[in-house]
C-alpha cells in the first residue's frame, strides 16, 4: 500500500495577504485599562502578559469605538487574570469563582473580593 502524503499549506503566504489594521483609539484606552489591571491585580501572582492586551484588543477589533474597545481590553484582562489565580491554588480559585457567579446571579455582596467588583463592573459596561 502507498502511504498518504500530507501537503500543509504554507500559512505565513496566506497571512501576508490580510492587511494589517489597528485600531486608532488604542493610546487613548491604554493608560486608563493599564492602571486598572494593575490596581486588580494587587496581591495575585499575574504575569507580564497582561500588560500587552490592550494591544490585541485593538488589532483584533480595528473599527470598535473606544467604549468597546475598553470593555474587549477589560475582559482579555480580567479573564487572563483569572487564568493566573486559577493557576495559583484552589481556594483562591473557588473563592473568585464564588464571586463571579454571585455577579452573574444579581447578587449584591458586600464581601466580593477586588477580582468580583471588577467583573461586576466589567458586567455593567456590557448592560446585561
Amino acid at each position: 500500500t502507498m502511504a498518504s502524503i500530507i501537503k500543509l499549506p504554507n500559512i505565513f503566504e496566506k497571512i501576508k495577504s490580510f492587511e494589517f489594521r489597528m485600531n486608532p483609539n488604542l493610546e487613548e484606552i491604554s493608560e486608563e485599562c493599564y492602571e486598572w489591571i494593575e490596581k486588580l491585580s494587587q496581591g495575585y501572582q499575574k504575569n507580564v502578559h497582561l500588560h500587552k492586551l490592550d494591544f490585541a484588543a485593538a488589532c483584533f477589533y480595528p473599527e470598535a469605538d473606544i467604549e468597546r474597545l475598553k470593555i474587549v481590553t477589560d475582559y482579555f484582562n480580567l479573564y487572563t487574570l483569572l487564568d493566573d489565580i486559577c493557576d495559583s491554588g484552589q481556594a483562591m480559585a473557588q473563592r473568585v469563582v464564588k464571586d463571579i457567579e454571585s455577579v452573574f446571579n444579581g447578587q449584591d455582596d458586600e464581601s466580593l473580593s477586588e477580582f468580583g467588583k471588577a467583573t461586576k463592573r466589567f458586567k455593567n459596561n456590557l448592560r446585561i
